[in-house]
């Protein structure tokens, strides 16, 4: 646990908290702006959001009023209009009003609903950081690993010449020669496997950020691990700002909206009308064939409501206590996950420093010591082949 991990951390907290300090390099900072702009799994997240927008402003508008034509009390000898003055055409505007506060919790229920989809593209924003980071400290690792892993190959190259002149001339056994030839050959087969790491998180950034790093001189002038930079963010203050949470809280509101629609049911609803009657003049007819005008006023009876809307009701209600406490879970979770990212940040740190001022320094000087000593054969072969392998070793364990 040393220096990507210590990366990695940072970057999941900064994610988790919304906060703005972290963990990057310049090249980084673009990767992400990129895969931002072109990854299609976000822009599809960015459409759903927009289309949730439009349905938002849409909501909670009256129902469509309706248009009515119709030709009433035609004789049916005859279907004629100017037979009886009762006949004519009539034109029929009608609109339904909900009852009070219907059209309101619609709205409401849109509008959460648009700023869930909003939490959904921030927390995909989220994740994709993430992997384009993780993505790009894993690059760093295997490349700078494999650096390594060659200087100790060249190194154990070393020991091999040194072993195979010492058994020329007696003083050593052909087992430490072939000891050192066998570590060249795992070395160089774990160099194989790095190499395919290195490769698998290139291809893992190309598919996140949309760049082609199949470019050797574009991968040599990549920064090392060495190199980022850390920002500094600051969590003690403030409430934690994180989609994962504000979902939780629309998703309530959009529970309680419902469930006071699902009362509203209850109440009727109404609907108001005007029809205009045309006529032609008959015999008899007092009005001389004037038209007609008619003013109508409607109310629903919700009479069957009671059964049909109370499991409704209760249904809705449970949907609000399920919200609530979901939410009270998701904020526990994130809090949780914080602390224990935290403690894990301070664990790692102080390990790093270790490994820079202590585990380090102090292997490559017993490695040093032990190579002088094997060289003037006051050494055996074992102690200078334990601490080639634990120096090289520290060193990877130090930035991975």
């Amino acid at each position: 646990m040393s220096l990507k991990r210590l990366l990695l951390f940072i970057f999941t907290i900064a994610s988790i908290s919304n906060s703005n300090g972290h963990a990057a390099s310049g090249e980084l900072d673009s990767l992400i702006e990129t895969a931002l702009k072109n990854f299609p799994a976000l822009i599809a997240a960015q459409n759903k959001k927009e289309s949730a927008r439009f349905k938002a402003d849409a909501s909670g508008t009256l129902p469509n009023p309706k248009l009515n034509l119709a030709a009433v009390n035609l004789p049916l000898s005859s279907l004629s209009f100017d037979e009886t003055p009762m006949s004519g055409v009539v034109v029929g505007l009608s609109q339904k009003i909900p009852w009070f506060g219907k059209l309101g919790s619609k709205k409401k229920i849109a509008r959460a609903q648009e700023k869930i989809e909003e939490q959904n593209l921030f927390s995909m924003e989220n994740q994709l950081i993430q992997m384009v980071s993780a993505s790009y400290y894993d690059f760093l690792f295997w490349r700078e690993a494999a650096k390594i892993l060659k200087e100790k190959k060249e190194f154990a190259s070393l020991l091999e010449e040194s072993a195979e002149l010492k058994y020329s001339h007696g003083i050593s056994s052909l087992e430490s020669v072939l000891r050192a030839r066998i570590l060249i050959e795992k070395v160089g087969n774990k160099m194989l496997d790095y190499e395919n790491n290195r490769l698998n998180a290139q291809s893992r950034l190309s598919y996140f950020s949309n760049v082609d790093y199949s470019d050797p001189v574009l991968i040599n002038e990549m920064s090392s691990l060495e190199t980022v930079t850390i920002r500094s963010f600051d969590l003690s203050t403030g409430e934690i700002s994180n989609p994962d949470i504000n979902k939780a809280k629309m998703n309530f509101e959009k529970a309680d909206a419902f469930y006071s629609l699902r009362k509203k049911a209850y109440y009727p609803d109404f609907t108001f009308g005007v029809d205009y009657r045309i006529r032609k003049f008959t015999a008899m007819d007092p009005v001389a064939g004037e038209d007609f005008l008619s003013l109508k006023v409607g109310i629903s009876l919700p009479l069957w409501a009671k059964s049909k809307e109370k499991n409704s009701v209760r249904s809705a209600k449970y949907l609000v206590e399920t919200a609530r406490a979901n939410e009270r879970a998701v904020r526990s979770n994130i809090n949780k996950q914080l602390f224990d990212i935290n403690n894990k940040l301070a664990t790692t740190a102080s390990k790093l420093e270790n490994y820079e001022t202590k585990i380090l320094p102090d292997s490559n000087e017993r490695l040093k010591a032990a190579f002088a000593s094997y060289e003037e054969v006051k050494a055996s072969f074992d102690r200078i082949y334990d601490a080639l392998q634990d120096y090289f070793e520290y060193r990877i364990q130090k930035i991975n």
